[in-house]
């Protein structure tokens, strides 16, 4: 074929062009179809204005694969203009390689321009000029420009020159994807609109570097440009990453890597400060800035979305920027990268928190929705609640919209009840809420302690305290303490309402009561000690005993002063004392006392003596006597004595007159008999002595022990002290007791009940139970004596006396009357009567110890 053929066929084909035919070449680009040029130089431009695909000889193969070292190659390669004029919509030139020594090495041309396509190509070497530069002109537009894996490599110059792909005004959803870009010494990717605009340009997968350290200015800029996608672009050695200034809208950077020199994405005002919108930048990896990883050079704010940078804050210069979060992994190769749809929201700031009852919080509560990265998500919905019982809190504000940072805040009061709880924070379908976990503190308040002393039972205790200002809480006290007796350190922790407390105590454990009791106080002598027995009330108390005065129990016939106390130190109580008798064996033991229980005594009062003989002894006796001879002061009663029977098995002469003196007294071991002998104290002042002492004696055949068998009672005679100050008949001891101040009235036909609660309580005195005052001045007295556990009762007159009788044993009352002209006591063993010359009386009940 001969190439004048080709001028002349205007049929688009297909065509080869050989090495041979380098001149006639130039021109095949006019006809269209396919025309595939063989390896070699051709050093004219390439107007490309029809349909045609021009394929080099690396056709299909991208500009920096490895196999395009340089040789094979359709070189395009003309001493001055461009290498390609792109003059036709649909022309796709591939697989080339250009290079010039200045200008535009692709450049635009002819009126229709749509679809065109540079791929696969190497634009090399240029030392002052522009890779591939797009300009259509606003009044005609250009769509479809795709520049698609190209090399771009040592592109130099400044100004305008100096940058591989320049897209310019009118240029209209451009494809920039998968080109290696390497030292271009100004700008490797320039969008600019100037006095127009570029509309709706992708710009992904683009490798941008400097490896010939021509100190690339940009790496990708943008101006006035609206709709840019910046994506998967791997940027390194330039000076800045991204850098846009004015009137840019609807920009996303995502996913891309910049490893710049000083500026990571930097802004800045070129053309008055014309505003940007929709700026999305989001999941890049920022590194390596050194003068800043972001940078806002413009009056406006600059919104920043979510980035890595590294693992360290970002550092951001310039004014009125707002920065969110770090992504804490590099979003790079993540399939989530670029999605910045909600995936969750979570408690960003404000939890956990204390604040006091019906108090602010010191920090809002901030949440945060994120996705599925963790990097913020602007303009979500957001809603707060609190709990609506308990303690809980009220909120500043229950719904928002999330900031550039993802966040939405609210305040929060502390309502007045002490407790813990968590506020919510919900985002559309997003689960789970995120939870704010707030404390409300109680007030400080006191401790009152309600029980902190206990009486030792064998169990251990807990003392127990409210706060004061809410005395319906109960705390917490601890230890338990305990069981023995002692001081006991004791924490009180209380929490109420609104109030909560705390202190320490010392809680006690004080001894309990105990007696004890002393028994088998008579033994037998057989060599070995005799210890007598004690009896502890509760049981188990210890304690020690001493025998006179030693605690080794003895073995010795004889009497010993026997003493028990308690030792143990959870219990106190009185000694008890007894005596201890080791007799011969089959060996009575009578004893006697004597007492009239008085001090002193006017001269013409009576004395009533209670003379007590028992046998401690280990056998029963017979046949003893006992004696008591009245002393020269006194005078013989009616009746002068008599015996009671206060044992089973003991027996006495009943009464007598004159001198005690009872040959026939029987009393088992153990027992005993009463006698109560009744005398005048003379009323003669000229008497040798005033000191009325009275013995008496006891005496059998084989007692065992005649220590105790004679006693002796001293009683003071008075002529002046009359006792008025504590009445009765003047003369008693300093323990005497008022009489009488309840009246009554006797008579023949009124019966008066007498309580006997009180002469039952008393032992080893005579008590003045009632006073009856008749018409002429006669005073008969009702007495009561307990002794031996026997209560005994009397009518004393001023001049009759009553035998006494016993009161069965828990009877609780006595009844008194008139009868006869006397006074009659009914109730006892035996009925009592004195004569009085009265036929009414009145009557002053009491319980007067005489």
């Amino acid at each position: 074929r001969s190439a004048r053929g080709y001028y002349n066929n205007p049929v688009a084909a297909s065509y080869t062009v050989t090495n041979a035919l380098i001149n006639p070449a130039v021109g095949f680009a006019q006809v269209g179809g396919t025309v595939t040029v063989e390896a070699g130089s051709f050093d004219q431009s390439v107007n490309v204005n029809k349909s045609v695909t021009m394929k080099g000889a690396f056709a299909g193969t991208t500009g920096f694969d490895p196999a395009r070292s340089g040789s094979g190659e359709t070189l395009i390669a003309p001493a001055s203009g461009s290498a390609f004029t792109l003059a036709s919509s649909n022309a796709v030139v591939d697989g080339f390689t250009a290079t010039i020594a200045s200008g535009i090495a692709v450049g635009p041309g002819g009126a229709n321009r749509d679809d065109m396509q540079f791929i696969n190509n190497r634009v090399i070497n240029i030392a002052s000029g522009v890779g591939i530069r797009f300009e259509p002109g606003e009044g005609t537009p250009a769509s479809g420009l795709r520049v698609v894996g190209n090399m771009f490599s040592n592109i130099k110059g400044s100004g305008v020159n100096g940058s591989a792909i320049q897209l310019y005004k009118g240029t209209r959803n451009a494809v920039v994807s998968n080109n290696h870009i390497d030292s271009a010494q100004a700008y490797a990717i320039q969008v600019n609109g100037g006095n127009g605009s570029v509309l709706n340009t992708t710009i992904t997968g683009n490798v941008l570097s400097d490896s010939l350290a021509l100190g690339t200015a940009n790496a990708i800029i943008a101006t006035n440009a609206d709709g840019m996608w910046i994506r998967d672009n791997t940027v390194s050695g330039a000076s800045t990453g991204v850098y846009f200034s004015d009137k840019v809208s609807n920009l996303d950077v995502l996913c891309n890597s910049i490893d710049a020199i000083n500026r990571g994405i930097s802004t800045s005002n070129i053309f008055g400060n014309f505003p940007n919108t929709g700026i999305r930048i989001f999941d890049n990896a920022v590194l390596g800035g050194a003068v800043a990883d972001i940078s806002n050079g413009q009056t406006q704010q600059l919104v920043v979305g979510s980035n890595w940078y590294g693992g360290t804050p970002p550092l951001v210069t310039g004014s009125n920027v707002y920065v969110a979060d770090a992504l804490s992994t590099t979003p790079i190769g993540q399939a989530a990268c670029g999605v910045n749809l909600p995936a969750a929201i979570v408690a960003y700031a404000g939890t956990p928190q204390n604040s006091g009852v019906n108090t602010a919080f010191a920090a809002t509560l901030d949440a945060r929705v994120v996705d599925a990265l963790g990097g913020a998500v602007i303009g979500q919905s957001v809603s707060f609640a609190a709990p609506g019982a308990g303690a809980s809190a009220t909120l500043g504000t229950t719904t928002g919209t999330t900031n550039y940072n993802g966040v939405v805040s609210t305040s929060a009061t502390a309502n007045n009840l002490a407790g813990s709880y968590a506020v919510t924070a919900s985002s559309g379908s997003l689960s789970p809420d995120a939870s704010f976990a707030l404390t409300n503190d109680p007030i400080i308040g006191t401790v009152t302690w309600d029980a902190l002393s206990f009486v030792f039972d064998g169990n251990t205790h807990v003392a127990t305290a409210h706060i004061t200002q809410e005395p319906a809480t109960t705390c917490t006290v601890t230890p338990a303490f305990g069981p023995n007796v002692g001081s006991y350190s004791v924490t009180a922790t209380c929490n109420g309402t609104s109030y909560a407390a705390s202190g320490t105590n010392t809680a006690s454990i004080t001894p309990a009561s105990a007696t004890l009791t002393l028994s088998n106080l008579t033994q037998a002598f057989d060599g070995s000690p005799k210890p007598a027995t004690v009896t502890s009330a509760p049981s188990g108390v210890l304690f020690s005993v001493t025998y006179n005065g030693n605690p080794v129990a003895p073995s010795a016939i004889g009497t010993y002063a026997v003493v028990a106390t308690i030792t143990d130190s959870n219990y106190s109580g009185p000694q008890a004392s007894a005596v201890l008798h080791i007799v011969a064996a089959d060996a009575p033991d009578l004893g006697i006392s004597i007492t009239d229980n008085r001090q002193f005594v006017q001269f013409g009062k009576l004395l009533t003596y209670t003379i007590v003989v028992n046998n401690p002894g280990n056998t029963s006796m017979t046949g003893a006597t006992v004696t008591s001879n009245l002393p020269i002061t006194l005078l013989n009663a009616s009746p002068s004595w008599q015996c009671v029977q206060v044992s089973p098995g003991a027996t006495c002469t009943t009464s007598g007159t004159g001198n005690l003196s009872d040959t026939a007294v029987n009393i088992p071991a153990g027992g005993g008999v009463v006698y109560l002998f009744n005398a005048w104290v003379k009323d003669d002042a000229s008497l040798p002595t005033d000191v009325i002492s009275t013995t008496a004696t006891v005496s059998a055949p084989g007692d065992g022990n005649s220590a105790n068998d004679s006693a002796t009672d001293s009683t003071q005679a008075v002529l002046l002290r009359d006792g008025f100050e504590v009445g009765g008949d003047g003369a008693e001891d300093v323990n005497a007791v008022a009489i009488p101040d309840q009246a009554g009235t006797l008579s023949v036909d009124n019966l008066q009940m007498l309580d006997l609660s009180a002469a039952w309580s008393s032992d080893g005195r005579i008590l003045e139970l009632a006073r009856i005052s008749g018409g002429n001045g006669e005073t008969i007295r009702i007495q009561t004596l307990r002794t031996s556990g026997h209560l005994l009762v009397r009518l004393l007159g001023s001049s009759e006396i009553s035998a006494w009788t016993t009161i069965n044993a828990g009877t609780a009352q006595l009844a008194v009357g008139l009868a006869d002209q006397a006074v009659l006591l009914v109730g006892g063993a035996d009925d009592l009567q004195v004569a009085i010359n009265a036929m009414s009386a009145q009557i002053w009940t009491s319980a007067s110890a005489q």
